[in-house]
């Protein structure tokens, strides 16, 4: 099997999205520098503003970080062309779900693929937006979730302690 833990948390970190979100932190940065200074010159409300200002665009980066590192990780376990058994488990339930989903005008479609996908043991299709979807509000709990469908559990714990020495 492959180690889903290495795929997303380490070779994530050498992916396009990595590069991406650190250019992004250097924005929310500066907005944290600019802020230091107006409370140096007893701006407060002002140092305030572009403090939650701040907040708010970093929010927006960690949910299109998640949104693109899941993005790339799809497109990564595309290639490997892997059969259905080969997938983690809530990876392969999300295949199982589009497949049933009665919303789908293309169930009959999905299905025969995925018969194909298992009949020659080739890779099953993945749904990128649906694998990555945040609902425009990234919480600890959303982002654990499309992390664990992965077979990653407690993602933003492993972060905390691994980079920050948080228990």
């Amino acid at each position: 099997r492959v180690s889903w833990t290495m795929l997303l948390l380490f070779k994530g970190w050498l992916m396009e999205s990595h590069a991406s979100f650190k250019t992004a932190l250097d924005a929310v940065e500066g907005l944290s520098v600019h802020a230091d200074r107006l409370l140096v010159e007893d701006k407060l409300m002002l140092a305030n503003t572009i403090t939650r200002a701040g907040v708010v665009l970093l929010c927006g980066h960690v949910e299109g970080f998640v949104r693109d590192l899941v993005d790339e990780t799809v497109d990564e376990i595309s290639e490997l062309c892997l059969h259905p058994d080969q997938l983690p488990s809530g990876l392969f339930l999300s295949v199982l779900r589009s497949v049933v989903d009665p919303a789908s005008n293309k169930q009959e479609e999905k299905l025969d693929r995925l018969k194909q996908a298992w009949r020659e043991r080739i890779g099953c299709e993945l749904d990128k937006k649906k694998l990555s979807y945040t609902g425009g509000n990234p919480t600890v709990d959303i982002i654990e979730a499309i992390f664990s469908i992965f077979g990653v559990g407690l993602v933003i714990d492993r972060l905390s302690i691994d980079h920050f020495g948080v228990d």
